[in-house]
């Protein structure tokens, strides 16, 4: 279906992760705030429908909302310093991800530690970074356990669904067979410590560290 001049356009990422871009033929990206008055209630009817959990609004390049019909709405902000980001989960209106309330500059080893346990593993720095994504969309839409965003375009029927927040959908099983020094914590880890354990100095800033040293 090709629609000229569309208002909105929407693209499922793994089958249980959307993006809404709104105002697709400007090409230049406008925040939420330019968008808000006209497409504001739409993510209200989003968020209640049960299909969806979580909706993450980019109010900025370091600043996401996040939405849950049941538990409010809180901000996830990044701030950049000389030590690196830091980020902060302020509940604005209750507390979406379930944290306990708010938290303040956490670096990125903090921020992944106190979200490991819960039931939105690193979803701090994982909604930080795919808000400030130029390919992101204004909005992002997390489906809820079990649904499948995209199900009436799968050729094969799906028993299971990725790309969502959820946790049984972010944990990734990673076998070792050497001694480590930490619990690993992103796949972003995992080519650095490769590295270190060849012995191979690289002049690349990877994202992520070691867990080997």
């Amino acid at each position: 279906l090709t629609v000229k001049n569309p208002d909105v356009v929407l693209m499922v990422g793994g089958n249980a992760m959307a993006h809404l871009y709104f105002t697709p033929g400007e090409r230049s990206r406008r925040w939420w705030s330019n968008h808000a008055p006209a497409w504001d209630g739409l993510l209200d009817r989003l968020v209640s429908r049960p299909a969806i959990d979580l909706v993450a609004v980019n109010v900025s390049a370091d600043v996401v909302q996040v939405r849950h019909a049941g538990r409010g709405h809180a901000e996830v902000r990044r701030a950049h310093g000389a030590g690196g980001a830091r980020w902060s989960y302020v509940c604005t209106n209750g507390d979406p991800l379930e944290l306990g309330g708010s938290l303040h500059h956490l670096d990125a080893c903090t921020a992944w530690e106190v979200t490991a346990a819960g039931r939105y593993p690193d979803a701090l720095v994982q909604l930080s970074l795919l808000g400030a994504s130029t390919r992101s969309g204004d909005v992002l839409v997390s489906a809820s356990e079990g649904w499948d965003l995209r199900s009436r375009f799968e050729p094969v029927p799906h028993v299971s669904t990725h790309g969502a927040l959820l946790r049984d959908q972010m944990l990734v099983p990673l076998i070792v067979d050497t001694p480590i020094a930490r619990i690993p914590q992103r796949t972003t880890d995992i080519v650095p410590s490769a590295l270190d354990l060849l012995s191979i100095t690289a002049d690349t800033a990877f994202d992520g560290r070691s867990f080997l040293r």
